[in-house]
């Protein structure tokens, strides 16, 4: 959220797990059951609203964020660390999106290598 604040873009991180929560920021930040307490505009709330009846009023399936900036713009974006694959609720929720006139350029996919154990640097002096 932080690198598209950056760009003029609003949005949430979509907690899907347990009982479905919505972050205007990264943990520990307070959660939301709704889009409409994020302060979302009345157009994004729409979407998002929209998506989530279509997808059985659930969050299941929903990228990591869902963020918007005017005029009408939203896209989707998913994080996945490691060898983490896009699952079939994920698959699902893309195919009800394009269904409600969503673009596939709407949706990004950001792939970050799973780091390797840190370890002490060198340090000769010790």
């Amino acid at each position: 959220m932080h690198h598209l604040r950056g760009n003029g873009w609003h949005g949430v991180w979509v907690n899907s797990y347990g009982p479905g929560e919505l972050r205007s920021e990264w943990f520990p930040a307070p959660a939301v059951k709704t889009i409409t307490q994020t302060g979302a505009p009345l157009w994004a709330v729409e979407i998002f609203d929209g998506l989530r009846a279509a997808n059985g009023r659930k969050l299941s399936g929903f990228f990591d964020v869902f963020a918007w900036r005017e005029p009408g713009e939203v896209r989707f974006d998913e994080v996945k660390v490691g060898p983490d694959p896009i699952g079939d609720n994920q698959r699902k929720f893309v195919k009800r999106a394009l269904d409600r006139h969503h673009r596939l350029g709407q949706f990004t996919i950001i792939q970050v290598p799973k780091s390797a154990a840190r370890r002490r640097p060198h340090r000769p002096d010790l």
